[in-house]
């Protein structure tokens, strides 16, 4: 295990020594979540393992957690929404097909080497983030309507079209 995260990596390398990447990085350092969260702040931990599989090609296993500060969609106030993946990635050279990727596992196609292991975690963060953020429980709105303050529904009139359901018939 390194004692101090890299900034670029080869995952062929790596996988081929077993290595073992465990860290962290601030969330003000991952600019392309920012414009999904209502405030800038809290870090990123992942811990991820690189080996060579039974097929002899390079994977990456392992998790990345958080907790990401986002605009709970049901009531607009701010939510610490827990974000905890597992990330499991087969690494292929560019031209490779991904038909070889077995199930469980993701490609992640090689387009140039060294790799930014900042952009990877990045990556991985943005897939597991929600469609949308949402509370388990909201707290009180005060732009929702109370339950004994809700109109009560209108009654049942008749439909306007039946006289015409009868000449239909004859």
């Amino acid at each position: 295990m390194l004692t101090e995260l890299p900034e670029q990596i080869d995952p062929l390398r790596l996988a081929k020594n077993d290595a073992k990447l465990k860290g962290c990085y601030d969330i003000s350092r991952l600019t392309r979540l920012h414009d999904r969260l209502c405030e800038i702040r809290g870090q990123v931990e992942f811990n991820w393992f690189f080996h060579i599989n039974d097929q002899h090609r390079a994977v990456i296993q392992g998790h990345i957690q958080a907790s990401l500060p986002m605009i709970c969609q049901r009531c607009l106030k701010p939510v610490d929404y827990p974000v905890h993946t597992e990330t499991a990635l087969m690494v292929l050279r560019e031209g490779e097909s991904e038909d070889i990727v077995p199930d469980g596992f993701e490609p992640l196609i090689l387009e140039q080497m060294p790799v930014s292991l900042l952009s990877l975690v990045e990556d991985e963060l943005i897939l597991a983030l929600p469609i949308i953020a949402k509370h388990e429980q909201c707290p009180v709105n005060e732009n929702v309507l109370a339950e004994e303050d809700s109109p009560a529904p209108e009654e049942k009139r008749p439909n306007p079209f039946a006289v015409l359901a009868t000449l239909k018939k004859h």
